[in-house]
């Protein structure tokens, strides 16, 4: 699915649906379906309880900033991509279902089953996004599975490793790749080991990583000194309160011999 096509398909049905409800007079069920979805998917993703969506010549949302200020009608193009993109994604998805389904009415949302791919779901998502999207989508669309590609580690966090699979290259397998679930459990892990273990990838530069590696040679060689001064010079880059670095001054304390009395 496209972010743009999906929205572009959603603003011409919105238009439509607007057009239709002004002429009857009367609320269309199922386009009540779809509008609700998508201000509880805004809801959801936002924690703005009163944030609303509506069709004005164009999308416009409104919500109360976390400033206190209440932002009416908002031109939907204004909003970042982040918002942009899951709105609509998740209107597209319920403008389908309303559209397959009419006769299930306003319980077209969350009576229609179905199988939904999505490349790169992290795509223009803030970190904290990424990390409730997949909830997000599940709560406002109970019934249907969704295949998702990611290389986000908030959104690995966000699910049980049974319901994960890494692509990896077969060995000596001339290009074929296999599917496999990671071997520890991925649910609530920390980003940091995620990267490791999950996706193969150092958790930080690899500078710093240098450092440490070259502090704990000095350290297994009782080269005392010398593993101060990496420490040390580490520090002036990364900062004292960096977790790799505390844990490496505990090692350091650990093993420096205590001065005889």
């Amino acid at each position: 699915m496209s972010s743009e096509v999906s929205i572009k398909k959603m603003s011409v049905w919105f238009e439509k649906m607007t057009a239709r409800e002004y002429r009857k007079g009367t609320v269309i069920p199922e386009f009540r379906a779809v509008r609700r979805v998508v201000t509880d998917c805004l809801r959801l993703l936002t924690g703005f309880d009163d944030a609303s969506i509506a069709y004005d010549g164009g999308f416009v949302v409104s919500y109360t900033a976390s400033d206190g200020t209440y932002m009416e009608d908002q031109p939907f193009e204004t909003l970042s991509d982040g918002y942009r993109v899951v709105i609509g994604l998740v209107a597209d998805i319920a403008r389908r279902m309303a559209q397959l389904n009419p006769f299930l009415a306003e319980q077209a949302v969350a009576r229609t089953p179905g199988v939904v791919l999505i490349d790169e779901v992290d795509l223009h998502l803030h970190p904290k996004w990424q990390g409730k999207i997949l909830g997000v989508l599940h709560e406002l669309f109970p019934l249907v599975q969704f295949i998702v590609t990611t290389h986000a580690p908030m959104v690995i966090s966000s699910v049980q490793s049974k319901n994960l699979r890494v692509i990896e290259p077969v060995d000596g397998g001339d290009g074929k790749y296999v599917a496999v679930s990671p071997d520890d459990e991925t649910y609530g892990v920390n980003a940091g080991a995620i990267l490791r273990e999950v996706m193969g990838t150092p958790d930080k530069p690899a500078a710093v990583q240098d450092k440490l590696d070259e502090f704990g040679q000095y350290l297994n060689d009782k080269e005392y000194g010398k593993a101060q001064a990496t420490l040390r010079a580490l520090q002036n880059e990364v900062g004292e309160d960096n977790p790799d670095l505390s844990n490496a001054w505990a090692a350091y304390y650990f093993a420096v011999p205590a001065p005889d009395a």
